[in-house]
């Protein structure tokens, strides 16, 4: 007799069985909580993510340029996020919506109860008047709005592959 438990999604690697006192057990085991693995994957976060970084600082110059010229403020926009072990940090993006976003938020779904169910059930908008003109969609849908985490990577507040870190209130 074969008892296959649901075990959909996680590697058979990180899967062994263990006597628990005369009943089988299954222990978990991700490696990556060894501390040698810790510093590997810390190695390659810098490997990695220092020449992309280097790379990407003209692209970074570029987009940070047209979004002033659409939006005058600060490109970088910085949100305070938990990482490993609950430490906070400012996890750096591109500014993708207009400085004054909350006060467009409130007005637009005050306008319309459509708008506000559409926000309260999914927290996004498909016409979201936030989103900075021209440039907002196309950086996020691309993910270059991103690229200044790459300096997080840098710093150790974040990793290259990982969990993506929460704001608090999430």
């Amino acid at each position: 007799v074969i008892i296959m438990p649901d075990l959909t999604g996680i590697p058979a690697s990180w899967v062994s069985p263990r006597d628990l006192g005369g009943t089988l057990g299954l222990e978990v085991k991700k490696n990556l909580l060894l501390r040698h693995n810790q510093i590997i994957k810390r190695f390659m976060d810098y490997l990695i993510g220092i020449p992309i970084f280097l790379f990407s600082l003209p692209l970074l110059a570029v987009i940070a340029g047209a979004v002033v010229i659409v939006s005058r403020g600060n490109p970088i926009y910085r949100q305070e996020r938990i990482g490993l072990h609950g430490k906070p940090f400012s996890m750096l993006k591109i500014r993708t919506m207009h400085p004054d976003a909350s006060d467009r938020l409130k007005e637009y779904i005050a306008s319309d109860e459509d708008r506000r169910v559409e926000w309260v059930s999914t927290f996004k908008l498909k016409d979201d008047p936030r989103i900075l003109p021209y440039v907002g969609s196309f950086l996020r849908k691309s993910s270059l709005d991103e690229l200044p985490q790459l300096w997080n990577v840098i710093r150790g507040d974040m990793s290259l592959v990982g969990p993506r870190p929460f704001p608090e209130y999430h």
